[in-house]
């Protein structure tokens, strides 16, 4: 009997969605389009903000294509496939216009700053798509081949795994997305990845 499966609980997944590592400088780069995604704003939240990063780049989107390394201050990430599936494991999604996508990933730590194995968590990764007023998180593990629900990765280890979300199977012009979140819950950028479209 198949069973479904309900969608994490927003408040939940992110409280678990801080990839919490010890502060420093960034002096790393991502490839891909850089755009601001904050406005202007009051002028003492831009100042807070300056004062907070402490030299830590923040307020950016970056962008790339699924063939693509995603270099964020902490790890690189590369997609190795992306998938859909009906059903996973006898789990169905609770809706029937929904499906799963499963994305491989091969992470690995480079950060420089900080010697400590950086932490890892299921939500730190999220999806989006046209019509999706928020993205959506991954689910926690649940089936084989997934990425733990937390792990931790040493200076310059990999890890490679799949990353599973529940979307709609009408969804158009999807978006694999990582924010950065430090562990003195300062916000950096923001990274998406543009998917192919899936055959």
């Amino acid at each position: 009997m198949k069973k479904k499966l309900l969608a994490m609980l927003l408040g939940m997944t992110m409280v678990l969605s801080m990839t919490a590592c010890t502060g420093g400088n960034d002096d790393s780069s991502s490839s891909g389009t850089s755009s601001e995604s904050s406005s202007s704003g009051n002028l003492l939240d831009d100042v807070g903000n300056a004062l907070n990063a402490q030299g830590r780049e923040y307020g950016k989107t970056y962008t790339i294509g699924q063939n693509e390394t995603m270099s964020c201050t902490f790890f690189d990430l590369k997609i190795n496939s992306v998938t859909k599936a009906d059903e996973l494991n006898d789990y169905v999604p609770q809706l029937d216009t929904d499906m799963f996508i499963i994305v491989n990933v091969t992470i690995t730590n480079t950060f420089k700053d900080n010697t400590d194995p950086i932490p890892m968590y299921y939500s730190d990764f999220q999806m989006t798509y046209d019509g999706l007023a928020e993205p959506w998180f991954a689910e926690s593990k649940f089936t084989d081949g997934q990425l733990p629900d937390e792990y931790y990765l040493a200076q310059g280890e990999s890890a490679t795994g799949d990353v599973v979300f529940i979307v709609d199977r009408n969804g158009q012009n999807m978006k694999f997305l990582y924010v950065e979140y430090w562990n003195d819950d300062f916000e950096g950028n923001t990274y998406e990845i543009l998917l192919d479209p899936i055959a």
